[in-house]
C-alpha cells in the first residue's frame, strides 16, 4: 500500500499522472490493489471461519458437560430408587424425587439451552432417549414398590434398572470417544484455515510489493525519460537563439 501511494505521489508531484505513465503501469498499479483487497477478504473470512470453529467446539463442549451432569444427577436416581425398592426407607424416596426432578433439568437444558451444532444432535438424541427410559423405570419401580411388590418382583426390577444403566454407561462412552473425534476434526480445519491464509496472504503481499516496485520503478523511468526530453528542447531552443 505505501509503494502504490508513493508511486502515486510521485506521479502527481512530476505531473505525470495522466494515464500517460503507459498502459503496463496502470495495469500493475490495479493488479497490486487487487491483491491488497484479495488478501483482506481472505483474511476477514478465515477469521469468520475460525470465530464459527470456536463457536462450535464452545457448544460441544457445554453440551458434553451437561450430559454428563444429567447422567450423574440419573445415577443417583437410579441408586436411591434401588435403596427403596430394597428398604422402603422414604428417605431414598424423596431422594430419588429430588435427583429425578434435577436429571429433568439438566436434560431441558440439553435440549433447548446448549444450542448443540446440527450436525452433532444425531450423538445426544440416544443419551436422552435412555436417560428418559430410566426415569420411567425409576417411577414405575417407586409405584409397585409402594403398592407392595414381591420380593422376586423387586429382583426383576432391579435387573432392568442395571441393565438401563449400563446402556447408559456404554452410550456415554460412545460420545466421549466421538466428541474427541469431532475435537481433532474441527482442530485439523483451523488448522488448514490458518494455513492458507498464511499461504494466500504472504504470495499475495509479495506480489504486490513485485508491482508496485514495478509501477515506481516505471514512473521514475517516464519522468526521467521527461526530464531529460525537456532539458533536449531547452537545450535547441537556447542554440537556435545563438544562432
Amino acid at each position: 500500500i505505501l509503494l502504490g501511494i508513493a508511486s502515486l505521489l510521485m506521479a502527481c508531484r512530476q505531473d505525470a499522472f495522466r494515464w500517460e505513465i503507459g498502459k503496463a503501469a496502470s495495469a500493475g498499479f490495479a493488479a497490486g490493489l487487487t491483491l491488497l483487497i484479495v488478501i483482506g477478504i481472505t483474511q476477514i473470512r478465515a477469521q469468520s471461519q475460525l470465530t464459527e470453529i470456536n463457536l462450535q467446539l464452545a457448544r460441544s463442549d457445554k453440551a458434553y458437560a451437561q450430559s454428563a451432569e444429567a447422567l450423574s444427577h440419573q445415577t443417583l436416581n437410579h441408586n436411591f430408587t434401588v435403596r427403596f425398592v430394597l428398604s422402603d426407607n422414604l428417605r431414598f424416596h424423596n431422594e430419588a424425587l429430588i435427583s429425578a426432578d434435577q436429571t429433568r433439568l439438566a436434560l431441558d437444558f440439553i435440549k433447548h439451552k446448549t444450542g448443540i451444532p446440527f450436525n452433532e444432535v444425531w450423538l445426544y438424541t440416544p443419551l436422552i432417549q435412555q436417560i428418559e427410559e430410566a426415569l420411567i423405570w425409576s417411577e414405575l419401580a417407586i409405584q409397585d414398590a409402594r403398592t407392595g411388590a414381591t420380593a422376586e418382583e423387586r429382583a426383576h426390577t432391579i435387573k432392568r434398572g442395571d441393565e438401563l444403566q449400563e446402556r447408559l454407561r456404554f452410550t456415554f462412552t460412545q460420545i466421549g470417544k466421538a466428541q474427541l473425534q469431532l475435537e481433532e476434526t474441527r482442530h485439523r480445519q483451523a488448522e488448514r484455515v490458518d494455513e492458507l491464509t498464511f499461504l494466500i496472504s504472504s504470495l499475495g503481499i509479495l506480489g504486490s510489493i513485485a508491482l508496485f516496485t514495478f509501477v515506481l520503478l516505471r514512473v521514475n523511468f517516464l519522468v526521467s525519460e521527461r526530464h531529460q526530453t525537456k532539458s533536449e528542447l531547452i537545450e535547441s531552443e537556447q542554440q537556435y537563439r545563438t544562432l
